[in-house]
């Protein structure tokens, strides 16, 4: 399992959604946050197949890559058994508040509106409200 999909997925779904508006918007927000929660789901059944096989490391799909080599700075990923909780429980709650925002007044107030001060107002009540 390639762990930095569970980066990318929020940072591209990110993207997506200031990239278009609207109606279309809301579909990149619930098609990401569905993804990541799909994800998160299937890492606990690869993370539970794994130990169930019988592997007894400490850390499971781990990933390490260099990234500044003179200076020694790694990227390195791994999932161990609390971090598995860690990695559902925001997912799941992603989606739920996507859920939420969708059939919300304040998602409307967001995209609908264009001066920044505007949009981080009614983010502030929409996460008040979830």
């Amino acid at each position: 399992m390639n762990l930095s999909f569970l980066i990318l997925i929020p940072l591209l779904t990110l993207i997506g959604i200031m990239l278009v508006n609207g109606k279309t918007a809301r579909v990149v927000a619930f098609v990401g946050s569905l993804l990541q929660l799909g994800l998160a789901i299937f890492l606990l059944f690869a993370y539970m197949h794994e130990r169930g096989a019988g592997n007894v490391s400490s850390v499971l799909f781990e990933e390490t890559h260099p990234w500044f080599s003179q200076w020694n700075i790694n990227y390195h990923i791994g999932v161990d058994g609390i971090s598995i909780a860690m990695i559902g429980i925001p997912a799941s709650i992603n989606l739920e508040a996507t859920v939420a925002a969708l059939s919300s007044s304040v998602w409307n107030s967001i995209t609908k509106s264009t001066p920044s001060r505007t949009n981080i107002s009614a983010l502030r009540i929409a996460t008040v409200e979830l």
